[in-house]
């Protein structure tokens, strides 16, 4: 009497291998997820740092503006106010020269 084998399905093989693959490319899907995170995270970052400087300037500018030398400054640059009895001197050359510049460069002129 010959006794049979039973030949081992092939499906539970397939299915490992196949659970194998889908299992790899979700691991690598994940290391660029994360990659990508990471990168954001530092941008993020360094963007926190930037923020703290600006605020820390602020904050010093702000102590800076109760002082009657910032307020004076701040008139003069930016209102053109004078003190009283002061005298202003203007350089007409240097405003025709900042026209100039403004202007372009002007084309010759033939007659």
């Amino acid at each position: 009497m010959r006794v049979r084998r039973r030949r081992a399905s092939k499906l539970p093989l397939i299915i490992l291998i196949l659970v194998l693959i889908f299992g790899g490319l979700n691991i690598l899907r994940m290391e660029l997820i994360l990659r990508e995170k990471r990168r954001i995270m530092e941008a993020n970052g360094v963007l926190v740092q930037q923020t703290l400087q600006d605020v820390k300037d602020l904050g010093a500018e702000l102590k800076r503006a109760d002082s009657v030398e910032y307020t004076e400054e701040v008139a003069r640059e930016d209102l053109g106010m004078v003190k009283p009895k002061e005298r202003i001197f203007v350089d007409k050359n240097r405003e025709r020269q900042q026209r100039r510049e403004k202007e372009g460069p002007t084309e010759s002129r033939e007659p």
